[in-house]
């Protein structure tokens, strides 16, 4: 770890150090409120389209707490979970390993200067090129559940040492990957079309089930959605439907959900969106997940 703290660690780490990264303070409000504060600065500077705010501090506190936790192992993140290169830069700083399923994720980790000590080959079925590539460049540990699998990656990468994958008790969810990346995220998206059908609203925003919102069908995540304005007192809310941007009838986000009145050019604010979203969107319709901006941010 470099600096003389985790925090100035994650400031010079490849991946930020070339970045802007926005200071906000959290002493005063609740984080979400916070985030939410910023969030409505970034939208009042002419933003117009879906954004991310990424919490590089939030990160540092969840490694703390890891550490806390499990004194004696050290943390592999999934990068499949989300291979945004500032998560995975501040990761390596503070001291973390990396779960790598393919040979592109390998090369995103070792581009940020990881040694390939510091990288696990995570994929019980691995594709022969990518085991090869994987010996090339020193990754030495991978994973398998298959006698097949060992058949292969002795022909393929015969000094690899191997981890046995053990299935364990359905329902669990320690995973690195998701306990790193999940609520150091905010997503902010635009009210871009509106219809008044009597007391129901019904509303479309810039991302949906196609684009980052893909953990709603893929991840099981439960959007609630609110307003980035500052909530009046006493404010009607209204059954609403929310609509992705795609001309699919599936973008559906939340139905029969209550929301205030809402107006074209307004936010709706999600949580806890940093796992499996960015990572597993599309670009159907011709939205794509790429044009979604992520801005760095640092709490105190």
């Amino acid at each position: 770890m470099v600096g003389s703290s985790p925090m100035q660690a994650v400031l010079v780490a490849p991946g930020v150090k070339d970045k802007k990264v926005l200071a906000f303070r959290r002493d005063a409000l609740k984080e979400k409120d916070a985030v939410a504060a910023l969030m409505r600065t970034i939208a009042a500077g002419g933003v117009r389209s879906a954004f991310y705010v990424f919490d590089l501090a939030r990160v540092v506190d969840l490694y703390r707490g890891w550490r806390r936790a499990l004194p004696g192992v050290r943390a592999c993140y999934a990068v499949k979970c989300n291979p945004e290169p500032a998560l995975l830069g501040a990761l390596a700083a503070l001291g973390a390993g990396f779960d790598c399923a393919s040979r592109r994720e390998i090369e995103a980790v070792l581009a940020l200067g990881v040694q390939p000590a510091s990288i696990v080959y995570a994929n019980p079925c691995k594709p022969e090129a990518h085991l090869e590539y994987a010996a090339e460049v020193g990754v030495n540990l991978t994973t398998y559940d298959s006698e097949e699998e060992v058949i292969k990656v002795k022909r393929c990468h015969p000094g690899c040492e191997l981890i046995l994958r053990i299935k364990g008790p359905d329902g669990g969810e320690a995973r690195p990957g998701r306990y790193f990346a999940e609520t150091a995220f905010t997503m902010a998206a635009r009210v871009i079309g509106k219809r008044t059908r009597g007391e129901v609203r019904e509303y479309w925003i810039d991302d949906g089930l196609y684009g980052t919102l893909s953990c709603i069908p893929m991840d099981h995540y439960v959007p609630q959605p609110r307003p980035l304005a500052v909530p009046r007192a006493g404010e009607k809310t209204y059954t609403s439907t929310v609509f992705g941007p795609t001309c699919d009838s599936l973008d559906t986000v939340v139905t029969g959900y209550q929301l205030p009145e809402m107006s074209v050019g307004d936010w709706l604010v999600f949580d806890d969106m940093g796992a499996y979203t960015t990572a597993s969107g599309s670009n159907f319709n011709g939205f794509s997940t790429s044009d979604i901006k992520t801005y760095l941010a640092y709490s105190s």
